[in-house]
């Protein structure tokens, strides 16, 4: 296709960052330990499917991936993050309104703004 007839404008950056519940970090803590990551992949169809295994799932060095679900909506997988059942690459500027307010609340969410493996940092979390 010929560029010169599309005009492709910038509507603002974002990045993808691992998503999982605050309450199931023993559980993920345990599966990495264990070399695995369970995680909720997009269809490889897809932009994001593309994006997290070309350029994310190479950074996670001797973890054994383990995909739970796919789907191709980010919604529905920051979904299947916030109740436990895999990790999952979002746009931080969808988890970013939830992960401050259940931060500030419950703690309910947990995210790291680095594409790696997650992790739990406990000053970041109110006490339960």
């Amino acid at each position: 296709m010929e560029t010169s007839f599309v005009e492709l404008p910038v509507l603002g950056s974002d990045r993808l960052i691992p998503v999982f519940a605050a309450s199931r970090l023993a559980d993920l803590e345990y599966d990495i330990d264990h070399g695995e990551l369970p995680v909720v992949a997009y269809p490889i169809n897809v932009l994001f499917g593309r994006v997290v295994r070309d350029e994310i799932w190479p950074r996670l060095d001797g973890l054994t991936l383990r995909p739970k679900a796919e789907t191709a909506l980010t919604l529905a997988a920051l979904q299947l993050a916030s109740t436990g059942v895999a990790v999952a690459w979002v746009p931080e500027t969808l988890a970013f309104q939830p992960v401050r307010t259940r931060d500030e609340g419950a703690g309910r969410w947990h995210s790291r703004p680095d594409p790696g493996r997650p992790r739990h940092h406990p000053s970041s979390h109110p006490q339960e």
